[in-house]
């Protein structure tokens, strides 16, 4: 039985490697953890950093000394693919600090086919893949992304459908999609192909460079940073089938270790429902998942520091305070 505020990791979506990864659009995957190379520059805050260096006056993003991920090469050609160490590409609230810009957004605007380079305080840096080929879920075909300094991808626009060039047209093809079709911040945002496009698989190309969602304008493509474990401390509940319902809170004991204490309520008790006191402590394991010490396979993860990712389990709650 799921434990209430947790949930059981379904083989088909671990990975050794991985963090809690992320699916293509509804019905769509999950995916493994995906990076580029091994330091994405990514916003600096004070007083405490989110995966970069700590400026006192100001908050912005900086470039962390990169360990460059070398792309594999496939027949000659390199292909995009990187190191198993940085950020995957994630939605993020617009005029986030984590926002991305890219490089050739107007280009991209009118229709050609251009490499996902970025700009502003992300130059030097892109969009690639973390392999390769195209995995399988039920109907669906997926490739994850990642950030680094390998060689990007090349995108193409098509009636608002952001495709990858050399997919635009063919049985292979695979369009930009947020996971699930959940339009929240820190869902992953990855290539996703099946039998047709789906109308939310489309995007908008803003005049600042960024790239929001048509269904969800409010959130752009972002870079998806580690949250440290201090940042999710305080109440939370949740309501998930068919675990139950609990309340509970989160304190901190570093960055990459917490203890959650609270009340939980399961859900077979229709008539006598019976409390009771949970206690845990999880550690990290990949970017924002977490595991008890004592089970591997209870696990939580977060999209952000107030949403929980509750994985292909039906379920609500989040941060309360």
């Amino acid at each position: 039985m799921t434990k209430p505020g947790s949930y059981e990791v379904p083989p088909p979506y671990q990975s050794p490697s991985s963090n809690y990864s992320s699916p293509p659009s509804a019905p769509d995957p999950y995916w493994e953890s995906q990076t580029f190379g091994s330091h994405l520059p990514v916003a600096s805050i004070s007083p405490s950093p989110v995966i970069a260096v700590a400026i006192p006056s100001t908050v912005v993003d900086t470039l962390a000394p990169p360990s460059v991920g070398q792309p594999k090469a496939t027949g000659g050609v390199k292909d995009s693919t990187v190191n198993k160490d940085g950020p995957p590409m994630v939605l993020v609230e617009k005029g986030s600090r984590h926002a991305l810009k890219f490089r050739h957004s107007q280009d991209l605007r009118m229709g050609r086919p251009v490499p996902l380079e970025l700009a502003g305080v992300h130059e030097g840096q892109g969009v690639g893949k973390l392999y390769s080929q195209q995995k399988k879920w039920q109907e669906w075909r997926y490739t994850e992304t990642a950030l680094g300094t390998a060689a990007p991808v090349s995108i193409k626009n098509v009636d608002g459908h952001l495709i990858l060039s050399d997919t635009v047209g063919t049985k292979r093809e695979l369009c930009l999609a947020a996971s699930f079709a959940n339009f929240k911040p820190g869902n992953p945002v990855n290539f996703v192909g099946g039998t047709y496009r789906r109308p939310e698989w489309k995007w908008l190309i803003n005049h600042d460079g960024t790239i929001s969602s048509l269904k969800a304008p409010h959130l752009v493509l972002g870079a998806g940073v580690e949250i440290p474990a201090q940042d999710l401390e305080g109440c939370r509940f949740c309501c998930c089938f068919p675990g139950g319902s609990a309340v509970y809170s989160i304190k901190a004991r570093n960055k990459d270790e917490y203890d959650e204490t609270g009340v939980a309520c399961p859900s077979f008790l229709l008539f006598f429902p019976v409390p009771y006191c949970t206690r845990r402590r999880r550690t990290r394991k990949g970017r924002n998942h977490f595991v008890s010490v004592n089970d591997k396979k209870d696990a939580a993860a977060f999209f952000s520091d107030t949403v929980i990712d509750f994985g292909p389990y039906c379920g609500v709650g989040g941060k309360c305070c």
